[in-house]
């Protein structure tokens, strides 16, 4: 781009080169000598119609007819050119261009490398060697250019530029000027992926070094033409004015057509404070298939209505309120942007929402994508994140009612959320966040540290809750009835969170009600006959774990009734799934105890007796069983004689009974 900058100051020398060989000088000789200078600089030719017009007095202006420049790189035509220069400055040593007017500019540029980094880095140490100062640069610079009906065009190895058709009328420009610009016209981008074409009308006002800048759009209309993310066309016609210094909506009026979206916005205001409305629809449904292709949802709604106020001053931008219609819920913003501090204050309010509307049902080959695009993004992203210039923090208050997961609903959530971004960290702290359902609730706090550490700490705690109530609308048959407490404190990495996992907790509750298949394995097994139930009562649990590196440790976890107790203890990896308990079930009734052994996995669980434990138990029932039917049999015969025979019959016949009963389930145990 460098060389059409050059090639841009020898048509400048070529109109006004008369002042380097003043008025008496040839013209036909002016050129010569310039295109002596593009030849063996730029490798540029240049070609004329007619000679320079030079005027003298009152001040010295060039005018030249059509023209061109042409080299292997970039071609540069005009119909007509001229430069007005102050001739009393120019008489005190001084070149102050007065203005500059191009017609029918036509430069078509493509970006060639032909020089070394070398040479390159030598050329720009040359000029950066000769300095100027701002008096110099801005005497340079003209009050006035016009530029009419010309066309510019940019092509390299990745991109294409166009603008076309383009009339601007640039005027008082320089330090501290109350400059203003007209400028009409279209443009059109284009790389490898999209096209993007507009074409706009707009009045620029601005004040250079004091930095004021203020904008009136009258017309903009926006198009996608090929390869752009979504690939319908749109249409924004709108009209607008901004003071940027400072930042106020002074006036906007435009509409937004699109297959995703058809806004109204309407704007009022001055330099102290703007107000700014947006009424209209929002297409989830067009919005998935245009930006989210490889993903489908549940139930997206086709058409979403909105409606927002906004209010903004040169300190901060208010939302007074963004109002969302969807499905048969609603959700509601508002806040505050301090522009000074970067401080966002807001409220987010929801009702009445069906989550599982909103949840991507993704494709295996779709997982894979974003699987892989994350993967490939993930450094790029850390170094993007890590040389951001962005500073901002924020609070925000989140409340919720009504919220729907199929026939699950919780009926409040509440949150504070605090946070900050900058360049060096990103922090997220959430505190408390609450879920109620019908009176009880379940408090939760955690803290995100996502940059530099990737950590996150949960923090949950659940008193005395109805698992009745909390598990209303899972199945159609509650599994556990129960009055349970839970208090944990957890740490993971969000980049692999269940082999990161750290913590402790405990889980504790009463009169439950549980499913258990456990005994009547153990019972079959056995070929006891004892009559049991699909559910146990139990009076008390305990589950005290620890977790490290996602392996999670109970040493004396136990559940306890009038009936039946069952200890356990070992250990389960979160992350591979394995299982390896050991604890005992015992039969308080009828006097029996089975220790029992847990592998395998969670899809794929393997329950089994302890043999070795279970030999221990059985013979040491025997010894006391064999002790107990002797002691019978001398009572018998010291009281009853008949009964002895008798007795002894029965005693015998139980003997015999007990033998095949533990000889059978011994040879089914050693099966």
């Amino acid at each position: 781009m460098k060389k059409v900058l050059i090639g841009l100051a020898a048509v400048l020398i070529l109109i006004f080169g008369g002042l380097t060989v003043f008025v008496n000088t040839k013209s036909d000789f002016i050129i010569q000598k310039v295109s002596e200078i593009l030849e063996s600089s730029l490798n540029a030719k240049l070609e004329t119609e007619q000679l320079p017009k030079i005027s003298v007095f009152p001040s010295l202006s060039v005018s030249a007819g059509k023209s061109s420049l042409k080299a292997p790189d970039f071609s540069l035509t005009f119909n007509s050119a001229s430069v007005n220069v102050s001739l009393f400055k120019l008489l005190s040593g001084t070149v102050q261009i007065n203005s500059v007017a191009v017609d029918a500019l036509n430069l078509d540029y493509a970006a060639v490398s032909d020089k070394n980094s070398a040479q390159q880095k030598q050329e720009n140490t040359t000029e950066a060697q000769q300095p100027k100062t701002l008096e110099e640069i801005f005497a340079l610079v003209p009050a006035k250019i016009s530029v009419t009906n010309s066309n510019i065009k940019y092509k390299d190895s990745s991109m294409q530029v166009a603008l076309n058709n383009i009339n601007a009328q640039i005027e008082d420009f320089g330090i501290n000027k109350n400059s203003s610009v007209t400028l009409q016209g279209n443009a059109a981008y284009k790389d490898k992926s999209q096209d993007i074409a507009f074409s706009l009308n707009t009045d620029i006002g601005f004040l250079f070094m004091g930095q004021s800048l203020e904008y009136d759009i009258k017309t903009f209309n926006f198009t996608p033409v090929k390869g752009f993310p979504f690939t319908q066309p749109v249409d924004v016609t709108a009209e607008s004015s901004v003071n940027f210094k400072p930042f106020v909506i002074e006036s906007l009026n435009g509409v937004i057509k699109s297959p995703f979206a058809e806004l109204t916005l309407k704007g009022s205001g001055d330099d102290k404070k703007g107000n700014l409305t947006v009424d209209g629809e929002l297409f989830p449904a067009a919005i998935q298939e245009n930006f989210l292709a490889d993903t489908r949802f549940a139930n997206l709604p086709k058409s979403v209505k909105i409606q927002a106020a906004l209010s903004n001053t040169p300190a901060d931008i208010t939302l007074k309120e963004l109002l969302a219609n969807v499905h048969d819920g609603i959700i509601k913003l508002s806040g505050r942007y301090d522009m000074q501090k970067k401080d966002l204050q807001a409220k987010v309010y929801a009702e009445n929402l069906k989550i599982q509307d909103y949840l991507p049902q993704s494709t295996a080959n779709g997982s894979a994508k974003k699987t892989a695009a994350k993967t490939a993004g993930t450094a790029e992203n850390k170094k993007t994140a890590q040389s951001s210039g962005t500073n901002l923090t924020f609070n925000i208050t989140a409340d919720a009612s009504k919220i729907h997961y199929n026939t699950y609903t919780v009926d409040a959530v509440h949150s504070l959320i605090s946070g900050k971004i900058s360049g060096k960290e990103k922090t997220v702290t959430i505190k408390p966040l609450t879920v109620t359902k019908e009176d009880e609730s379940i408090q939760l706090s955690a803290k995100l540290e996502l940059e530099p550490k990737d950590l996150i700490s949960v923090s949950l705690d659940g008193q005395n809750l109805d698992t009745k109530k909390w598990t209303k609308g899972l199945t159609d048959k509650n599994p556990l009835d129960a009055k349970l407490s839970a208090k944990s404190s957890l740490t993971f990495k969000s980049a692999d969170p269940l082999n990161t996992l750290n913590g402790s907790g405990n889980l504790s509750g009463s009169a439950l009600r549980i499913e258990t298949k456990l005994l009547p394995f153990i019972t079959n097994l056995l070929q006891l006959n004892f009559t049991l139930q699909d559910f146990y009562e139990f009076t008390k649990l305990n589950v005290p774990f620890t977790i490290k590196n996602g392996l999670l440790t109970t040493d004396s976890s136990y559940v306890d009734s009038p009936a039946i107790s069952v200890t356990a203890a070992g250990t389960t990896h979160l992350a591979k799934q394995s299982l390896n308990f050991a604890g005992n079930a015992e039969l308080k009734k009828q006097g029996l105890v089975f220790p029992y052994k847990v592998s395998g996995t969670y899809a794929d669980p393997k329950i089994g007796l302890d043999l070795g434990k279970q030999l221990q138990v059985l013979g040491k029932g025997l010894l006391n069983t064999g002790e107990a039917l002797g002691s019978g049999v001398v009572e018998g015969g010291k009281t009853v004689g008949g009964g002895v025979l008798e007795g002894g019959k029965a005693i015998g016949g139980g003997l015999k009974e007990g033998g095949r009963l533990l000889e059978e389930g011994l040879g089914k145990l050693f099966k």
